[in-house]
């Protein structure tokens, strides 16, 4: 089912609950008394129900369904605004998986300034998968990836400036 509302009515049904006044409520959110009151009037309307008793000396009192609207509005837009953040955050997040492989005999040294640096800071999605073998098909098998793919691993040196490149043996050995 559709919801009857929209987030805008949502947020200036909240403005006026809270101030306890239309004219209040539209200074808060910058928008026409005559703005706040229409949204007010159209969710009563469109559920059958009054949220506030109006009077004109006194402002906004809400009625009991008013204040159970309250409730679940106020989850509603919080849950809104929650999923806005998430959303813009999104495509600015990179999450991988990092298959380091080598041989057996360098692997005491190697593989752990590698895993140091995973979870790299501020980018919890990252992981290293390790693998260790004689050479040969132990290593070929512990570097495939999931689409079953040799992958170079091309890492930028996040300190340097820009078009900056070094080794990952280089930045390993500055420890």
């Amino acid at each position: 089912m559709e919801p009857r509302f929209t987030l805008r009515q949502i947020r200036y049904f909240l403005a006026a609950a809270r101030a306890g006044s239309v004219n209040q409520a539209a200074f808060d959110v910058n928008i026409s008394a005559p703005s706040i009151s229409a949204a007010i009037g159209q969710i009563e309307e469109q559920y059958n129900i009054q949220l506030f008793v109006r009077h004109h000396s006194h402002g906004l009192l809400m009625t009991e369904d008013g204040k159970a609207f309250f409730a679940m509005a106020k989850a509603f837009y919080e849950n809104a605004e929650q999923l806005e953040s998430d959303a813009q955050g999104m495509g600015k997040t990179i999450s991988s998986i990092v298959n380091a492989a080598c041989f057996v005999t360098l692997a005491p040294v190697i593989i752990p300034l590698i895993a140091s640096r995973f979870p790299a800071p501020g980018h919890p999605g990252h992981g290293l998968h390790r693998a260790a073998g004689r050479g040969g098909a132990d290593r070929r098998q512990g570097c495939r990836g999931a689409d079953d793919q040799r992958h170079k691993l091309d890492l930028r040196d996040q300190h340097a400036g820009a078009g900056s490149r070094r080794s990952a043996a280089e930045r390993l050995h500055d420890g």
